[in-house]
């Protein structure tokens, strides 16, 4: 998912879990981690954090499998 910004000079990744927790959550972190590290060393993207939060997306995977929603600007 690519986030909107007035800020023309906004840039980054943010890597979202559930908040809510499930039989997934340590795997959903590993994940988000993972993927934010990985992403910042072999493309350079800029770390925005791994972040907790209640999206309806997360909300609706959270029982089925580790779910992440990346946030890319």
């Amino acid at each position: 998912h690519c986030n909107h910004s007035d800020n023309p000079d906004a840039r980054g990744i943010e890597v979202y879990v559930a908040k809510a927790m499930s039989k997934y959550s340590d795997n959903a972190t590993w994940l988000a981690f993972q993927l934010r590290d990985d992403l910042n060393k072999n493309l350079g993207f800029e770390s925005r954090g791994v972040k907790f939060a209640n999206f309806q997306v997360l909300r609706e995977t959270v029982e089925y499998c580790a779910s992440i929603l990346l946030e890319l600007g």
